[in-house]
Parts: C-alpha cells; structure tokens; sequence
C-alpha cells in the first residue's frame, strides 16, 4: 500500500518500509486516526517505478545533503580563516602590547634613575663633606698669651714650637686700605727643639717639613667673626709683584710655616677680639690641637 507522509509529503509503500518514512523517518500505524487519510494503494504503480521514485529521492536528498555539507565546509573554512586571522591580529597586538609595556616600564625605570641618582648623590657628597668638616672629638681652645710658647706635635711625633711675639697696625702707602679698616701683622717664630744640629735648615724655614699639618692663625672679632690671614700673593703683589725667595725671606704667609714670619688680617677699626691658633692635619681632617690668645695686645 502506498501511502504519502504527511510530515514532509514523501510517498512510498507501507509495506515495504513497515510504515517508517524513508525521507523524515515518521513512523505510521494502519490503525491510527491518523492513516485514515493514507492513499490506497496504486496498482498502475509497478514496483520498479517506486523504487526509481526512492532512488531519485534518495539522490535528490544525498545531493541536498552534500551542498549543505559543502556549503558548510565552506562557511566552516571561512569561519576557520577569519578566527586565524582574528587569532593572528590578536596575537600581533598583543605581542604588540607587551612590546610598548616593556618599553614603558624600561623608560618609567630610566625616569626614576635620574631623580634617585642626582640625589644619591648629593647626599652622599654632602655626608662626605659633613664629615671633613666635623671634629672627631671635642677639641677647647687652651688660653694663651703673647710671648707664650705653645707646643705642638705632628703626625711623625716631631715636635714645633709657636710663639707670638707682637701684633701692630701696617701703614705702608703700597697697601690700598679701606676707610674703617685696619691691617694687622701678627709677628712669630716657630722653631724645632728636637731637631738635630746636623739637620740643615733651609733659608727661613725648619730643619723639617710640617708634611700634613697645618698651623693656621684666624682673627676673632668682637661682631663674632672668624677672619683669615691674607693669602700671601696678595701682599707680595701689593709690594709690587714680589717673588718667592722674597715670601721666604720675609716669611710672609698665610699660616705658622717660616722660622720667623709675619701674617697680616684686615679688620675694622676696634673689632679686634682675639686670635684662634689651630692645629690641624688635612689628610686625616682631624683637629688635633687649638689655642687661643684674648689679650691681643696691637701697637700702631
């Protein structure tokens, strides 16, 4: 008997596929409400005109499902190529990505190096510098007088001996003096009581070299004032461009280092306080001795 689906309107013999739709597999029964309006079976139709009609649905339907495949392999292609091409854009920005990151972090580093180091740098000068500058350890100024032997020792445990022997106002004309301001010249002798008769002494100096030590006078003022000597090339050109053998001859300087010498301080007129003699040594910049005079006794 053959009948037609009515689910996708299919005809084919009942008998021969026991009521199951060859197109959409619906399932028939004779005895169901719903084959009362299957069609009777068709006598003109011979057996090998049904199977044709099968066979041509069957193809009809393998061909439909062969575009569908191909055109789904196609979309899936498409599909597949435009996801690579995605995958690859997105692996290119984010290669990308982390290419500029690692660029910024590199130029956020650089950035904070060169604030911290100027600073690292500074500091480590300035504690530096502190540290030149400061005492090791609390050195007070021993009083002292004029006409007073003051001792002092060296680093190769030699032994000077300073004395101040006087302090006057300078009024030479070659010396261009303010108005208000004074020119002191501290007169001494340093000597070696230690030294051997046999060491020689050369010209205006000790028999030996004060080496790294440093006896330096400075001028205290009443307005509280610490005040250096002269540098002695500015007395000497004052004197009309003197040379050295006459610095030594002299013994004009700017610290004790002649056997006898003067240093000069300019100062105003009634300022004059006392005079601060220190010991020092620039290698270690330790302060190893101080003294200090109060009664400066200056004659005009």
């Amino acid at each position: 008997m053959k009948v037609t689906c009515r689910n996708c309107g299919k005809r084919f013999d009942y008998d021969t596929y026991t009521g199951l739709c060859p197109k959409c597999s619906t399932y028939y029964r004779i005895d169901s409400a719903y084959d009362t309006t299957a069609d009777t079976y068709d006598h003109s139709e011979t057996d090998d005109d049904l199977y044709d009609d099968e066979e041509d649905d069957f193809d009809a339907s393998l061909n439909d499902d062969l575009s569908k495949t191909s055109y789904d392999c196609e979309q899936g292609k498409t599909a597949d190529l435009h996801t690579s091409w995605q995958s690859d854009t997105g692996y290119v920005r984010s290669g990308a990505f982390k290419k500029n990151r690692k660029l910024t972090s590199f130029l956020l580093v650089l950035i904070v190096l060169a604030f911290i180091v100027p600073y690292v740098a500074t500091q480590y000068i300035l504690h530096a510098k502190q540290e030149e500058n400061s005492l090791s350890q609390v050195v007070v100024p021993v009083p002292a007088s004029m006409g007073e032997t003051l001792s002092f020792e060296t680093e190769g445990n030699y032994r000077y001996d300073l004395t101040i022997q006087s302090a006057s106002v300078v009024t030479d004309a070659c010396y261009q003096i303010p108005d208000g301001y004074q020119l002191i010249g501290i007169s001494y002798t340093l000597s070696e009581p230690d030294a051997a008769a046999e060491d020689t002494v050369d010209g205006n100096r000790p028999s030996r070299s004060l080496g790294y030590d440093d006896i330096t006078p400075y001028l205290c003022t009443q307005s509280g004032e610490y005040l250096q000597p002269i540098d002695a090339y500015d007395i000497a050109r004052a004197q009309g461009d003197k040379d050295y053998e006459w610095r030594q001859a002299t013994g004009t300087s700017s610290d004790f280092e002649y056997s006898k010498g003067t240093v000069y301080f300019l100062v105003k007129d009634g300022d004059i306080a006392n005079l601060l003699i220190q010991h020092t040594n620039y290698e270690s910049t330790t302060l190893l001795e101080s003294y200090q005079i109060d009664q400066l006794e200056v004659t005009e």
